[in-house]
């Protein structure tokens, strides 16, 4: 896959309006920016959501490679743990 490698993080930095996030890689390259006039949880969760997605890809070619395994579990379940905390589902 062809993507900025490391892991990623939200940035957050504080404005007049509120918050302005945007997603980084560990070696502080600017992977994206979740832009809006008046920042909103949903953009929030956007950049969080964003920024899980090399894990889930590197789980998903694991699967992909080699089936489901109990540590193939605890992954998927430490990453919709992060998911849930950060408000990115409906439930």
């Amino acid at each position: 896959m062809n993507y900025t490698k490391g892991e990623w993080k939200v940035k957050v930095s504080k404005v007049t309006i509120g918050e302005f996030y945007s997603v980084e890689s560990t070696y502080g390259k600017q992977v994206m920016k979740v832009t809006e006039i008046s920042p909103t949880k949903e953009a929030k969760a956007n950049a969080h959501l964003i920024a899980s997605a090399p894990r889930m890809a590197r789980l998903l070619e694991y699967l992909v490679d080699n089936g489901w395994n109990a540590g193939v579990g605890e992954e998927a379940k430490e990453i919709l743990d992060i998911i849930k905390q950060k408000g990115l589902t409906d439930d």
